[in-house]
């Protein structure tokens, strides 16, 4: 049953994602901002099918630290859930993710011309620089960036080392860190196509705060987003 289920799901799914990612690509001449309505909506369409054919919904705690201007989000990574949900619950902005994504047809060039930042994550310091000054860019136009730090999916249970790009780049913004945490993995598991019903929590903690601080701070800044992830991962079961 989740089988034919999660069959549903995706024959809803990739339509929807063609379509929309095609009129994102056509509308993107109007403005950013017109373009990001239809990624909101395409979130928002595959909430409801999750729902309504998966049964897989979604709790969000801490709105309320969600901060009025752009921000660096530090996010866990344990699914494609979050890649698709996010939209929905977060203010306009932009992933950090690997470039390979944007050759994916239609798709791909939809990431391309909204702004997101493609890098190449053997390059090491390079990929540092580049995220620095397109992410100093993007956050100075009123997007916030959202990263993941462990740079790919981990499995729930388990706490990747984090990079230090997300929090570098904080640092030379002079904009909060908020770092999110969450449980998908438990239902939209990686590289399995069954999608199991449950509730997922979204725990948003509070913003910390980097104008004023140094570079020279980064690594004990980096320590704690991940001991605030950890914990809250023991907290809510992911």
């Amino acid at each position: 049953m989740l089988i034919i289920r999660s069959l549903l799901f995706y024959i809803l799914h990739w339509p929807t994602t063609l379509i929309l990612s095609a009129l994102i690509v056509i509308v993107r001449p109007f403005g950013i901002r017109a373009s990001y309505l239809f990624g909101r909506l395409w979130s928002r369409l595959n909430g409801i099918y999750l729902r309504l054919l998966c049964g897989i919904s979604y709790e969000v705690v801490g709105r309320e630290n969600i901060p009025a201007g752009p921000a660096v989000y530090l996010a866990k990574h344990q699914s494609a859930w979050e890649t698709v949900i996010f939209p929905s619950i977060f203010p306009p902005y932009m992933w950090v993710l690997k470039r390979e994504l944007f050759y994916i047809p239609v798709f791909g060039w939809c990431l391309k011309v909204l702004g997101h930042i493609g890098i190449d994550r053997e390059m090491g310091i390079t990929s540092l620089k580049q995220i620095n000054s397109e992410g100093a860019r993007l956050l100075k136009e009123g997007f916030s960036v959202i990263i993941f730090p462990e740079g790919t999916r981990v499995a729930p249970g388990e706490v990747g080392e984090f990079n230090p790009g997300g929090v570098s780049l904080a640092l030379k913004a002079g904009v909060p860190i908020v770092p999110v945490t969450h449980n998908a993995g438990l239902f939209w598991r990686r590289k399995e196509f069954a999608k199991r019903p449950g509730r997922i929590k979204v725990v948003i903690d509070e913003p910390i705060l980097t104008e004023g601080l140094s570079p020279s701070s980064r690594k004990d800044l980096n320590q704690k987003v991940r001991d605030i992830i950890s914990g809250r991962l023991k907290e809510i079961g992911g």
